[in-house]
């Protein structure tokens, strides 16, 4: 009898797997530069994971954070991103734009926010993640926040439509 796993349809950010199931996995070769392979165990085996193949380990015991943070990589202090007919700019927690409307200043949780969204542009973003980016619990603190991010975000560029729109049941995307 064999087992079939069931897998989220979306996109992947990372597969992690424990060590033994990483070492019981014949000739594993990992050549995809956008998923990442993480494997997970005792500190003693990190070398060996390492010389097999895995871009990254944890070692026991690990928290979820730790695994996000890992993921994500260091937030970069500044971003540039397109957005309808113009270039958005986020330096720090200062908002700016091509156009000549003044510079907004975003706290440092909406700047968290933003990057986290801007980072997965087209993208859904959970309630989950964003919470977890703004180091708060989920539910209607997130809506606040964003709802507070899009008045921000309009002040600094001509924008008819939601810049923040929620996908229902999903979260919230950064066109």
């Amino acid at each position: 009898m064999t087992c079939t796993p069931v897998f989220f349809p979306g996109s992947w950010d990372a597969i992690v797997l424990p060590a033994s199931v990483f070492f019981s996995l014949p000739q594993l070769r990992w050549d995809s530069p956008t998923i990442d392979l993480m494997v997970y165990g005792p500190s003693h085996l990190l070398r060996k994971a390492w010389l097999s193949g895995a871009r990254d380990y944890l070692k026991e015991p690990w928290q979820p954070e730790e695994l996000f943070l890992r993921l994500r990589g260091p937030m970069p202090f500044s971003l540039k991103w397109s957005w309808g007919d113009g270039t958005l700019y986020l330096q720090g927690t200062q908002l700016h734009s091509e156009q000549d409307l003044p510079m907004v200043h975003l706290t440092q949780t909406e700047a968290d926010l933003l990057r986290v969204l801007v980072q997965r542009q087209g993208q859904v973003v959970s309630r989950a993640v964003l919470s977890w980016a703004a180091q708060c619990s989920e539910g209607r603190v997130v809506d606040t926040l964003l709802a507070r991010l899009r008045k921000k975000i309009q002040a600094v560029v001509r924008f008819d439509d939601d810049p923040l729109p929620s996908i229902r049941g999903l979260g919230y995307r950064l066109p």
